[in-house]
């Protein structure tokens, strides 16, 4: 009996990890992690009764730059799991079901599938999610065509994330290169930190870059789960 009762605890682990997280749940789960992102950016710039802040510099650019690379983990996620759900099915949030080329017998299936002899995906690469997607789903949707609206911002934002994950002079340069895209101007030397928390020049209502960047995503997560 008790024999049993672990073979069938082991099926049931088995049918829970190969089985699909709702399309809904996964934009949730993302929006739950910018929130969480959000608040310890928030933390970081406390200010004490003076007005001056309880943290340093070099504390507050630490938060930044680990914030910078969670939300870029959870926009990458959220691709990986939501190219699993519709390639098996399941349906949106608004209930479409998109046309699908293959026809994977599970989760995992359609993980390995799409991997195919590559040892990852890069999840936060435009160009390699919209062939993915082109090969996998009729017309590619519904990444193609929202991946393809913010292409020039997910090039940019993965820039800003490999420089704070691990600061290099190659990743130096790249950095400084979406700082002039973005700024308009040379910006030789510019952190992670200055670069996201600028005034973003296109916003009517004096946001950063980080905060368009996360409304940018929020909108593309909505529109790939709708």
């Amino acid at each position: 009996m008790q024999q049993f009762g672990n073979g069938a605890r082991c099926l049931l682990r088995t049918y829970l990890q190969n089985k699909t997280m709702p399309i809904q749940d996964l934009a949730n789960d993302f929006q739950r992690n910018i929130s969480e992102a959000q608040s310890h950016i928030q933390n970081a710039f406390s200010v004490e009764n003076n007005g001056q802040y309880i943290f340093n510099k070099q504390f507050r650019d630490f938060v930044v730059e680990a914030v910078i690379v969670k939300i870029y983990i959870s926009w990458e996620s959220f691709l990986e799991k939501c190219f699993e759900g519709y390639a098996m099915h399941e349906p949106s949030v608004s209930g479409i079901n998109y046309v699908r080329y293959a026809n994977p017998i599970d989760s995992d299936h359609a993980r390995r599938m799409a991997l195919g002899n590559q040892r990852f995906i890069e999840w936060g690469n435009p160009s390699i999610v919209l062939t993915l997607c082109g090969l996998y789903f009729d017309g590619g949707e519904p990444f193609k065509s929202v991946i393809a609206g913010i292409n020039n911002d997910l090039i940019n934002l993965r820039n800003v994330r490999n420089a704070a994950a691990h600061l290099s002079s190659t990743t130096q340069r790249s950095l400084e290169a979406a700082a002039t895209k973005i700024l308009g101007v040379p910006s030789p030397g510019i952190t992670v930190s200055d670069l996201v928390l600028s005034k973003h020049p296109d916003s009517q209502t004096d946001e950063t870059i980080l905060e368009v960047y996360i409304k940018t995503l929020d909108a593309a997560v909505c529109a790939i789960a709708r």
